[in-house]
This record gives structure tokens, C-alpha cells and sequence, in this order.
């Protein structure tokens, strides 16, 4: 009797412990992170829940988590702060914690792209500065909607382009259509600059009249002569060259950025992450 209420009471702790885990897991696949965290109030509530919709439609798509946040007040260095945030509100897909986020600090005016787990492989450290440098574009612009539409839109054809295996970088780099337009434009001068080369050389050869430079050819032999020369003084000309000054090492202005390898984050993680100023 004893040895089968034993068993009952077991099997009663295995079903609530089972009915637990049931429960957790469950929560654990519901997303109730925002994804946008607008602290410095620049997207209007429109905007933001647009911006939400978009970011979730993406995640959802590659399992992998977007996030975009915006502060206006000293919170020491973005990357920890924000690495901070990302790591202890369990933000990520997946045992790695697959993600990109993206900050902009109207306090420094700084911006930094940091990217976990798959990120790291999707997102290199060409493919974070070259997304970085376009959407500082907009953020100068004081465009924010627009940057943090482009960032996400970025985000996606990243991972599409790294779900082929090869991702963005700088043996494959991402064009825009500004950067065919320009290979356009250069192309086409480059043509028109060697049509006139040749046609300049097809006009010069139609001439037979040849420039002389002094008229010797038409004086008789002996007909000049010099009886006596000096020489003299009028004036002079000094050119004074300053000598370059040393090199030194470039700091971080407008529209810079910058990037290296990964690093572990104080809050735990590990994150890869490019950063930059406008």
C-alpha cells in the first residue's frame, strides 16, 4: 500500500514538474520584447509600431532578433550599455543568441551596430561599417524613420545574401544603385574623353602646315650679325615650400566608423561590433 502511494505521489511531482517545463517552454517562444526602444523620443507612435511590424515580419523570417534603440543622456559607453541591454533582457534567437542591434546616442552623436551569434558570420566587419555609413547618411539628415526603415531593410538582404553561404564583405561587396550610376558616369566620360583623343589625333594629322618657333628658317645665311651683348639683372623670384607636418593619427569625425573583432561584452555575451559618428 505504502510502495503505491509512493509511485502515485511521484508520478503527481512528474506531471506538475512536466506541466512546468510545458508552461516555460511556451513562454519562451512568445515574443513580449520590444524590439524598439525609443528612449530619446525621435519616431513618432505611428512610426515606432510601423517599425515594430517590420522588425518582427524580418526576425520571424531568419529566426534572428533586430533591435533598434535611441538614447539622449550619458549612459557611459553605448556598446556596453546597449550590449547590456541586448544580453540581460534575453534578447537573441537560438543558443547563440542570434541578432544585430543597432543605437544612436543624440547625446554623442554616435552610432554602433553590434551583432551576435549568426550575426557575427552574417554581418562581418566590412558589412556593419558599410550598413553604418548608409544610415548615418539619414541620422545626419535628422531622417530618423528613414535610417531605422534602411537599417532593418539592410539587415534583411544581408541574411539573405549570407543564407547563400557568401556572405557581404570585402571580397563581395554590397552595391547600391548610386554605386552603378557612378561606374555609369565614369564609364561613359571615359569615353568621351578617349573619342576626343582620337579625334584630336585625326584633326592633327589633316593639318600639314608645321609650327615653327623662331623665323631662322627664313633669313638668309649671314645676313645678321651681332656685334656686341650684356647681360642683365631685372628681377628675381623666391618660391618658399612649408614642409608637411607629421602625420597623425585620424580621429573619429563626421561619418566615420570603425569595427574589429569580437569581443565579450561585461554582461556576458559575445558580440562584434562597428561603430562611428555624424
Amino acid at each position: 500500500m505504502k510502495k503505491t502511494v509512493c509511485i502515485l505521489l511521484l508520478a503527481a511531482v512528474l506531471l506538475s514538474m512536466g506541466g512546468a517545463a510545458s508552461a516555460l517552454f511556451e513562454r519562451a517562444n512568445v515574443r513580449v520584447l520590444d524590439r524598439v526602444l525609443d528612449g530619446a523620443e525621435l519616431l513618432s507612435d505611428e512610426e515606432e509600431a510601423d517599425l515594430e511590424t517590420y522588425i518582427s515580419k524580418v526576425s520571424e523570417k531568419y529566426n534572428f532578433d533586430i533591435l533598434v534603440l535611441t538614447v539622449n543622456s550619458d549612459v557611459g559607453d553605448i556598446e556596453v550599455w546597449s550590449e547590456g541591454i541586448y544580453d540581460l533582457d534575453g534578447y537573441g534567437y537560438g543558443l547563440g543568441n542570434d541578432g544585430i542591434l543597432l543605437v544612436f546616442s543624440m547625446y554623442t552623436s554616435e552610432w554602433l551596430i553590434s551583432a551576435t551569434g549568426y550575426g557575427e558570420t552574417a554581418f562581418t566587419d566590412y558589412g556593419r561599417n558599410r550598413i553604418g555609413d548608409i544610415v548615418a547618411d539619414d541620422l545626419a539628415r535628422g531622417d530618423y524613420e528613414k535610417a531605422f526603415d534602411r537599417f532593418v531593410g539592410l539587415s534583411e538582404k544581408f541574411l539573405r545574401q549570407a543564407a547563400k553561404g557568401s556572405p557581404f564583405d570585402y571580397g563581395n561587396r554590397y552595391r547600391t544603385f548610386s554605386d552603378y550610376a557612378v561606374r555609369i558616369v565614369i564609364g561613359v566620360a571615359v569615353g568621351c574623353i578617349m573619342g576626343a583623343l582620337i579625334v584630336a589625333g585625326q584633326k592633327k594629322g589633316m593639318n600639314t602646315a608645321l609650327f615653327r618657333r623662331n623665323a631662322t628658317s627664313y633669313m638668309d645665311e649671314g645676313s645678321l650679325v651681332l656685334t656686341g651683348g650684356r647681360d642683365v639683372f631685372l628681377t628675381s623670384i623666391v618660391t618658399k615650400t612649408p614642409k608637411a607636418p607629421p602625420p597623425q593619427q585620424r580621429g573619429s569625425g563626421g561619418g566615420s566608423s570603425g569595427g574589429g573583432g569580437g569581443h565579450t561584452a561585461p554582461s556576458g555575451g559575445h558580440h562584434a561590433s562597428s561603430r562611428g559618428k555624424i
